[in-house]
């Protein structure tokens, strides 16, 4: 029996919940080693859902949720853009492609709608990923914390 994969949009909220297992998965290991639990991680996905210009897509492999992206679109001064909150994918199926397919059809999406920019915000340990996949590092710009 083959794999059958289905990349499609979050549409609501009980998308939400089923991927909410995936990213504590994703999350609480390796690269990252994280500490989120099941009501953070619904919380965390719910917000990016209730935000404006959300936009979101789950990867499912044979009727199981493997991997998704969340984020929205905002304005800018260039044109709309969209701010790539957070993808993940299942630990036992990362480096096998699912998290490239889900890029592609995100920038194919996005492109539909006339947004041609993509904005995210990454780990070291991920930043070939993203490379691969099309995205590079912003000159001048750097991630800051307080707190």
């Amino acid at each position: 029996m083959s794999s059958k994969m289905i990349i499609e949009r979050i549409v609501n909220k009980e998308s939400i919940a089923v991927c909410a297992p995936v990213l504590i998965d994703a999350y609480n290991n390796e690269p990252w080693n994280d500490r989120w639990d099941m009501v953070t991680a619904i919380a965390l996905l719910n917000y990016s859902f209730d935000t404006p210009g959300f936009m979101g897509w789950m990867a499912s492999l044979n009727n199981k949720v493997v991997g998704a992206c969340v984020g929205n679109i905002e304005p800018y001064y260039t044109g709309q853009v969209f701010f790539l909150k957070q993808m993940f994918v299942s630990v036992g199926l990362q480096k096998s492609g699912i998290g490239r397919q889900i890029l592609e059809i995100m920038k194919d999406d996005i492109a539909v709608i006339g947004v041609t920019t993509a904005i995210l915000f990454t780990g070291k340990a991920i930043l070939d990923f993203y490379t691969k996949a099309g995205f590079i590092e912003m000159e001048g710009m750097r991630m800051m914390i307080y707190g």
